[in-house]
């Protein structure tokens, strides 16, 4: 029935309302008796193939796919199975395209009670069907996506740990000769060996930075390699902050003389103890003021400021310069491994990239967070956090 049609004033037959709503939702239905033959079809009726001729037919010559199903037929036609039903069968029609219908039969049963045949429902879910076939393709696909994904997890944890170990390996072995040549250096220098013109002094001075540096280099990598790992070992105490702030600042301050280079220190009164592992800390400090003055030119300012942190419970330093600065795009990478910003890198300065790594991961790793603020040009200041006692 068309929406669009006129109603015409009259009585509505139930037979009139069934063919509107199985026409409506493309379902044919044929009834059969207990011998499994057709008495009656109507509904969608193209969907059996069939019109008037149907009556009197056996149910599997209209509907194919029943046959292999015959005992749940009289089954059904017998009343003792409550429902039997195929669901999204194949159908190809003339022209090659694929449809997908369900079969669904019920008892039908007379006034008295008894079971009289059978109600066959034939809908048509071709529609459904094609997104159900396709969802589940999807679903396949995904899942084989996931397997893959494993797979290929799997294989990055084996070649991350491969390539720690390697590296942890190669770091170690570079170690001790480096700690040789080191001290063979310094005896050269200190004329154990024999009095050194300016020229031999030089060249050892080349010598032995350049192995410091190595050095610095393989501890770094050691300690990135241990980080992932798992490995740091940290002795958390309360600590005095100013103590390691002002201890580090005095190591360094060779390194700030010989660019020309001025170095604040400024700590708050009455603070309390941090509670973090000294060793580690001079290291972070040692990081961060390298990178300051590494970045900074000769003649520049830098500073180490320790304050109680806006946040309660615990303490804030800041070190700060006024070098070349950090782009803002870089700003979102400089705390990665092996990353060096554009500005730094067109200064030719010696280092991998790990510095800043691996002080956000030893902050991280005693209950701080780390974080900076620069401007091309205009310096930079990077602050972290530690729990106070």
């Amino acid at each position: 029935m068309k929406m669009n049609q006129r109603c015409v004033p009259g009585p509505i037959r139930p037979a009139d309302v069934l063919c509107a709503l199985t026409h409506d939702m493309q379902i044919a239905f044929a009834v059969i008796d207990a011998g499994g033959r057709v008495s009656e079809v109507g509904g969608a009726v193209d969907l059996l193939g069939c019109g008037a001729d149907a009556v009197g037919r056996a149910i599997t010559e209209l509907i194919p796919e029943l046959t292999g199903s015959e005992s749940a037929v009289t089954e059904i036609c017998a009343g003792s199975l409550g429902r039997f039903e195929l669901a999204l069968v194949n159908r190809e029609a003339p022209d090659g395209a694929i449809g997908y219908v369900t079969v669904t039969l019920l008892p039908l049963y007379a006034r008295e009670g008894d079971v009289g045949g059978a109600i066959v429902l034939l809908r048509d879910l071709t529609e459904s069907g094609r997104i159900g076939q396709q969802l589940a393709q999807h679903r396949n696909e995904l899942d084989l996506a996931r397997r893959a994904l494993e797979a290929a997890n799997v294989e990055l944890e084996r070649a991350s740990e491969l390539k720690s170990q390697f590296v942890a390996v190669a770091a170690h072995e570079l170690r001790s000769p480096l700690t040789t040549i080191l001290g063979y250096t310094e005896m050269l220098l200190d004329a154990e060996f024999g009095p050194l013109n300016d020229e031999q002094r030089g060249a050892l001075d080349s010598v032995n930075q350049a192995a410091h540096r190595l050095l610095a280099t393989a501890s770094d990598l050691l300690d990135v390699t241990r980080i992932e790992a798992g490995r740091i070992d940290l002795q958390l105490v309360p600590t005095d902050l100013a103590d390691v702030v002002r201890q580090v600042a005095a190591e360094l301050a060779p390194q700030h003389r010989a660019k020309g280079q001025a170095l604040s220190v400024d700590v708050a009164h009455d603070l309390p103890l941090a509670l973090c592992d000294a060793t580690r800390m001079e290291q972070v400090l040692t990081n961060l003021i390298s990178n300051a003055s590494a970045y900074t030119p000769d003649s520049g300012h830098l500073g180490v400021e320790v304050r109680l942190a806006a946040e309660p419970g615990y303490l804030q330093v800041t070190v700060s310069d006024d070098g070349v600065g950090i782009a803002e795009d870089d700003q979102v990478h400089v705390f990665s491994r092996f990353y060096r910003a554009a500005a730094t890198r067109r200064m030719s300065a010696n280092g991998l990239g790990l510095g800043l790594t691996i002080a956000r991961e030893l902050v991280e790793l005693q209950g701080g967070r780390i974080w900076l603020e620069s401007a091309v040009g205009k310096g930079t200041r990077v602050t972290f956090t530690l729990p106070a006692v």
